[in-house]
């Protein structure tokens, strides 16, 4: 109940968590297998002052590929990159953070190698604890430290690494064969 962090908490901290309160004591109104005399927990966290912030996804979302961690980074917090608004700057990172591949975005944001490696680190440690790939929120506050936000499995089923031939980088013309000729 408020009452009981009362002596521990200040006023605005109390009338931030009287309304979940309150919204579960009406929900248990309504629903009669939320008994209210059930213990609840609400989670109180620090807020970070995020100088950047966005997702990464253990799996690369539209192919499947988990040999790459694909990164959406953003100016400030996470919010916008979150809820669409921004599109962020994407990066397809491999394991040990180098980019394979960058598509910036409206309200991107750069990420240097450390951060990047950082984040991959923090994915890969996330998918241990959690036992498979996750997709996680993080943040990077205004003196350089990493958080993560929130972590949920992996909304992509994994496929591996892509199989067959692998053409260069190089200009299109030198990764076919020569067209045939004709004999006369």
């Amino acid at each position: 109940s408020p009452s009981s962090v009362a002596p521990r908490a200040g006023p605005a901290f109390v009338a931030a968590v009287r309304p979940v309160i309150e919204a579960r004591r009406a929900a248990a109104e309504d629903d009669p297998a939320l008994r209210p005399d059930h213990p609840m927990g609400i989670l109180v966290q620090r807020a970070v002052d995020a100088r950047t912030g966005g997702v990464a996804f253990g799996v690369e979302p539209v192919t499947g590929r988990t040999d790459r961690v694909t990164v959406v980074a953003g100016e400030g917090g996470t919010g916008a990159v979150v809820a669409g608004t921004v599109a962020g700057s994407r990066y397809e990172l491999d394991h040990r953070g180098e980019l394979h591949h960058l598509q910036e975005g409206s309200g991107g944001a750069r990420l240097n190698l450390w951060q990047r490696h950082h984040i991959v680190e923090l994915v890969e440690r996330v998918a241990g604890e959690f036992g498979g790939p996750q997709d996680i929120e993080w943040a990077i506050d205004r003196h350089g430290r990493l958080w993560l936000l929130q972590s949920r499995p992996g909304t992509t089923r994994g496929v591996g690494a892509p199989v067959g031939p692998v053409f260069s980088a190089g200009p299109v013309a030198g990764t076919f064969p020569p067209p045939p000729s004709r004999v006369s």
